[in-house]
């Protein structure tokens, strides 16, 4: 459908004008949601670090690594990306990911945290709430994690996190309030 379209609008854009970095980086977004890792990687190593995109095209080749089970280089590319676009919570969220793959759960973390620091104060655009609660959660910081949930919920609905928020709620002995987060689900 839509996605196919989009697909196709990118690399017919990229075949016509090769020099358009941010073109690349569409097709090369396109090729990490088909899980053509490598081609994804080819396209965003292409963009140079001088380009308008450049931290988009660290984080796109990060992500491909990452992928493909390379944590280690995808945390270099990540922290580059940061290096070079220090707003970006998606990037933060992302070197989470990357060094909870290599087992820095506290890194990782403090990583999530300061991605929620950035994303609240733009409304929770990028959605750092959800990974950050999800990990605390994990990591059995019930009460933090509640926090973290409740906060991002008051500016962006998620079905998903209302689930995950209700079983912390669950874990903390609040029962009605997690079944309310529970059913909002199914609405």
């Amino acid at each position: 459908g839509f996605y196919d379209l989009a697909h196709a609008l990118y690399a017919s854009l990229l075949a016509t004008s090769a020099e358009q970095h941010r073109w690349r980086l569409g097709v090369a977004r396109c090729n990490l949601i088909d899980g053509n890792y490598h081609d994804a990687a080819a396209l965003a190593q292409s963009v140079p670090d001088s380009a308008p995109c450049a931290a988009e095209a660290r984080g796109i080749l990060g992500l491909s690594l990452l992928k493909q089970g390379n944590a280690s280089e995808a945390e270099a590319l990540f922290r580059k990306a940061i290096e070079m676009h220090p707003q970006s919570a998606m990037w933060l969220v992302n070197l989470g990911a990357a060094l909870l793959a290599s087992g820095r759960n506290d890194d990782a973390v403090t990583a999530r945290r300061a991605a929620f620091e950035l994303d609240g104060a733009a409304h929770h655009a990028v959605g750092a709430f959800k990974y950050l609660g999800d990990q605390l959660s994990a990591l059995g910081q019930h009460a933090e994690a509640e926090r973290v949930f409740r906060s991002g919920l008051r500016e962006r609905s998620d079905p998903d996190v209302h689930r995950t928020y209700s079983d912390v709620l669950m874990r903390l002995g609040d029962l009605p309030a997690a079944h309310e987060h529970y059913e909002f689900r199914w609405l």
